[in-house]
């Protein structure tokens, strides 16, 4: 049987056998190892922590907004300023993030936003933003925008007819 000598007992750490390669060599330096005990509240409080400030670090990098700046159509990569006109493409719509206010088509001199999600959600471009024109011009532009000159001559003849 064979005798321990009690002055040794306890004194080995983790890592002093580890890394010996015979008795001829010299042992490779071992880092010491500790475990720490948390409880389980804690332990879920920092893998909670740790995954939020990966995830906010993924969130930041190029690739990342590359990736989630891409149009779903045509793939061209909004963040690199690609895009393809509104006739080939109406998702891009021929802007890539940012575009002058689409309303007095610049006048204002206001920028507005793609809204990412948005204009993939719908395949269509979508913008975030407020024209900086006056209530009375902006008027204006919004009834160029949205009637056709079609549709005023439509409503003049409509016009016409019911009161002759």
């Amino acid at each position: 049987m064979m005798e321990v000598d009690q002055d040794e007992v306890g004194q080995h750490n983790v890592g002093d056998s580890v890394g010996q390669l015979d008795d001829d060599s010299e042992a490779l330096p071992c880092p010491q190892v500790f475990a720490q005990q948390m409880s389980l509240a804690e332990f879920q409080r920092q893998a909670t922590y740790l995954t939020h400030n990966a995830v906010d670090d993924l969130k930041q990098s190029d690739d990342y907004k590359k990736w989630v700046n891409t149009c779903s159509v045509c793939r061209s990569c909004w963040y690199v300023n690609q895009c393809l006109p509104e006739s080939s493409c109406p998702e891009c719509a021929g802007f890539a993030l940012e575009r002058p206010c689409p309303i007095c088509k610049g006048k204002c001199g206001r920028i507005w936003t793609r809204d990412v999600e948005m204009s993939k959600s719908f395949r269509k471009a979508h913008w975030d933003g407020v024209c900086g024109l006056p209530d009375h011009e902006r008027h204006v532009y919004m009834l160029e925008l949205f009637m056709d000159e079609k549709d005023v001559l439509t409503g003049i003849e409509d016009l016409n007819t019911a009161a002759g």
